[in-house]
């Protein structure tokens, strides 16, 4: 099934949701995608929110401005949120860009578009091998017209390195074969093309995954008639430098910046070479220096005054053999305005630490993304917020309970316009959790016991604290709420405590603690056996909230909806 793109208008707007006789307030819904550039045959990560709770959307992706396909139907969870993926056709064609489109299938029902990314890359099979294997032919030798010019770029990357190819000065509109190969040996055809009827030619070449680290590739361009063999500059293949990492701060800012260089994984105590450049291009050696013993390496490195609003730039840190190098993520130029700035605090912390975002420098009363990832990766969006009339946002987030102890995670701040002002965060470290806790309370009822064993609730009953033993953790409310829920007994055990919630099938979504307030966010279906069942469910749920120091009060939602809702209406 294939469905035309609609317009998109640039401004969110605000949706009125009539439920339950209470107005509420939704933004339109977003999509994003990861990673920004991706080769025929690859998978993207597809996150939306926005959405309604628990719905069937479809998604579907195709070239910017033409028709999409359906490749799949989802459901949405209780947060109107949806993560999933889809493979890229291999007929997809490298240089286009491509969105992605989640919609509800309802007619009439809410719809996003991703911003575009793009396909890179080639089709794995070749149109024909002139070699299988190299020999010691004689290398092909460039045409005296020296006028033509091949040119690829980046010319260092590991094997499977995705190459652009930039040819002037050929036949117009000659049909040619492209051809890769080791320098100084002969060479396999992957491709076909046609010459502009400008003589020029702009195309994209995969370097083989069987090259070798330290073997110099080139890029051919041929065909019979006209005569044309003409070869390009050298490619230099480096080892795969999957663990190789820079993360670099600030992540824009006007020519000038002085940007902070952190690299990790680098062969220990080796010279380097750092460089700065375009994206997808070649790059300039700026500075030299040495990984420390882990591997390890940081500077300072200033973009240059030359470089103009809009563009984008990475720095690259490599051996100086070349035989490993990581790049970074891009830096955007803006204009001689202060760029961004994002603070945390704290610094440091066990896994699920609770961090306060401020940022400053972006533009006013604007929506922005804030997010937090392991540094010089990608990073999950976490919320959406608007910045203030003064360019300030001010949040906090959540460090994940799956960071692992010693990397270094950072929170980014960017606004969430195609192109907008972007930022990131000193680095948060990530410590081993202090404490593990291996034990906590559950809280039961003691029915007409009138406050004699525990609290007194109502209906002349007790609620009674039941220490358990848990899987050493360190968030032990989520796991005393999960074992609550999961008690499908009326009468606990030999205790002769009373259990509200049996009837019951609920599932914990989320606990989290802010401000001192345990939020509890529950899904499924509530069923008490009477009036005095409903202070008995809620005393149940808050009590074990509660036992903890940090938790002052506490709010419970099902299903997106109060808990006092659903008691109310029993």
């Amino acid at each position: 099934m294939k469905l035309r793109w609609q317009t998109l208008i640039g401004v969110m707007a605000l949706v009125t949701l009539i439920a339950a006789g209470c107005a509420r307030l939704t933004t339109a819904p977003v999509v994003a995608v990861a990673p920004q550039s991706v080769s025929p045959g690859g998978v993207i990560q597809i996150t939306a929110d926005g959405f309604g709770s628990n719905i069937d959307v479809q998604v579907g992706a195709g070239p910017d401005g033409a028709d999409f396909t359906i490749e799949e139907t989802a459901q949405t969870d209780p947060n109107g949120e949806l993560a999933t993926e889809l493979t890229i056709p291999e007929t997809a064609q490298p240089g286009v860009q491509w969105i992605v489109v989640v919609r509800e299938n309802e007619s009439r029902g809410e719809q996003a578009i991703s911003d575009p990314f793009e396909i890179t890359g080639a089709p794995a099979a070749p149109t024909a091998t002139l070699s299988p294997e190299p020999t010691e032919s004689p290398a092909p030798t460039v045409t005296p017209d020296q006028a033509t010019e091949v040119v690829i770029s980046p010319v260092t990357g590991p094997p499977g390195t995705d190459v652009r190819l930039v040819a002037s000065g050929l036949p117009a509109n000659a049909n040619v074969e492209i051809g890769v190969g080791r320098a100084d040996s002969e060479y396999d055809i992957v491709s076909s093309d046609v010459v502009d009827e400008n003589g020029e030619l702009d195309a994209r070449v995969v370097i083989p995954e069987y090259a070798e680290p330290g073997e110099r590739w080139v890029v051919v361009i041929d065909a019979a008639e006209p005569v044309i063999k003409e070869v390009s500059n050298e490619f230099s293949v480096i080892a795969e430098t999957a663990s190789t990492t820079i993360a670099i701060s600030p992540l824009s800012g006007p020519p000038g910046t002085e940007i902070a260089v952190t690299a990790s994984g680098l062969p220990a105590d080796s010279p380097l070479e750092i460089g700065i450049g375009l994206v997808d291009s070649e790059y300039d050696v700026v500075q030299t220096g040495q990984s420390d013993v882990n591997g390890e390496f940081s500077t300072q490195v200033i973009v240059p005054d030359d470089a103009e609003p809009g563009q984008e730039w990475v720095i690259v840190v490599s051996s100086t053999d070349h035989t490993t190098q990581a790049i970074s993520e891009p830096f955007l130029v803006t204009g001689d305005e202060e760029p961004p700035v994002v603070s945390i605090a704290p610094r440091s912390g066990p896994p699920g630490t609770q961090v306060q975002v401020t940022a400053s420098g972006f533009p006013a009363n604007t929506e922005v993304q804030v997010g937090a990832g392991r540094q010089g990766s990608e990073f999950g969006v976490t919320k959406r917020v608007d910045s203030d009339a003064q360019g300030r946002v001010t949040t906090s987030i959540t460090i994940p309970d799956f960071a692992e102890p010693g990397d270094p995670w950072g929170v980014v701040v960017r606004v969430v316009a195609q192109g907008g002002a972007r930022a990131s965060s000193d680095t948060f470290q990530v410590t081993q959790p202090e404490n593990l806790f291996d034990r906590t309370n559950i809280y039961l009822i003691a029915v007409g016991d009138e406050g004699a064993s525990g609290k007194e609730i109502g209906c002349g009953d007790s609620v009674v604290p039941v220490e358990i033993p848990i899987e050493p953790t360190i968030a032990p409310l989520t796991a005393g709420i999960k074992a609550l829920l999961a008690i499908d007994s009326e009468m606990y055990g030999q205790s002769g405590l009373y259990n509200a919630l049996y009837r019951s099938d609920l599932s914990v979504e989320s606990v989290a603690i802010q401000d001192r307030e345990a939020v509890i966010r529950l899904s499924g279906t509530l069923e008490i056996g009477g009036a005095c069942d409903a202070p008995r469910v809620r005393a149940q749920l808050e009590e074990t909230a509660l036992q903890f120091s940090t938790v002052d009060s506490v709010s419970i939602f099902l299903n997106e909806d109060s808990l006092q809702t659903y008691l109310d209406a029993q």
